[in-house]
């Protein structure tokens, strides 16, 4: 089963860590490359910024991805 199947388009739920801190958001998927996701937030992880940043999430080919750094589908 190929857990990293998402297309462009597809709102997903982003996690990324960032100084020990572990972020999360609501997010829609803009592009591939073969190391990271480019989502625009729908939702932003910091408290004072807009939505509309777009965030770049680890690939299952990344040497970073884990249950920390990657994006999952919503349900």
């Amino acid at each position: 089963m190929n857990l990293d199947q998402f297309e462009v388009g597809q709102q997903v739920i982003c996690r990324f860590t960032n100084s020990g801190h572990v972020n999360q958001f609501v997010g829609v998927i803009e592009g591939r490359t073969k190391n990271y996701w480019k989502v625009k937030a729908a939702t932003s992880p910091y408290e004072n910024e807009a939505p509309g940043r777009v965030f770049h999430i680890a690939t299952l080919e990344s040497r970073i991805y884990s249950a920390n750094n990657r994006i999952v589908g919503i349900a």
